[in-house]
């Protein structure tokens, strides 16, 4: 088994964001991130795409935006699932063995639309059990976050080896 931390997100200064947005385009950037209760990362997302349009209030608002915000997570895993990780991912990486025998740790980072088509990829049910198992958990990192409905995908059941499929959910 392997386990997962989301360990980078893009973060903006609002203290210089907002108040640039503000003499812009004459209005709080952050008024319907703000309204929503949304914590950041998905707050500061928000805001950047209210830049374009006023009334964004979910992560799918978001969608458009995705490829302006960077996710990176360590990965620690059984040393033999690491090339079918990385090969799934296609993402800038760093691996490095652990004091632990067998076990590797990996750093993969990318933007949320490289993270949404590695986490697509890597719930098919042609991908090996262990490495779906991460992946699953890279989702559900992402879901935690508030941010599943960036990606276009939907979960099918439950498999008898207690991981979950994604398909691409079109519009």
């Amino acid at each position: 088994m392997s386990g997962v931390a989301l360990v980078q997100f893009s973060s903006l200064d609002l203290r210089e964001f907002l108040p640039i947005g503000r003499q812009a385009f004459d209005r709080n950037l952050a008024e319907g991130a703000d309204a929503a209760g949304h914590e950041p990362p998905l707050h500061h997302m928000l805001c950047v795409a209210a830049m374009k349009d006023p009334t964004v209030k979910t992560a799918e608002d978001c969608r458009p935006y995705a490829n302006l915000f960077h996710a990176g997570f360590i990965i620690a895993c059984d040393e033999r699932d690491c090339a079918e990780i990385l090969e799934l991912a296609g993402m800038p990486s760093l691996m490095v063995e652990t004091i632990e025998r067998g076990l590797s740790a990996m750093f993969i980072a990318g933007t949320l639309t490289q993270w949404g088509t590695a986490v697509l990829r890597g719930c098919q049910k042609e991908v090996s059990r262990d490495v779906r198992h991460t992946y699953n958990l890279i989702y559900t990192k992402f879901k935690n976050a508030g941010l599943a409905s960036i990606f276009r995908v939907k979960s099918r059941p439950s498999n008898r080896d207690h991981t979950f499929l994604l398909e691409f959910k079109p519009n």
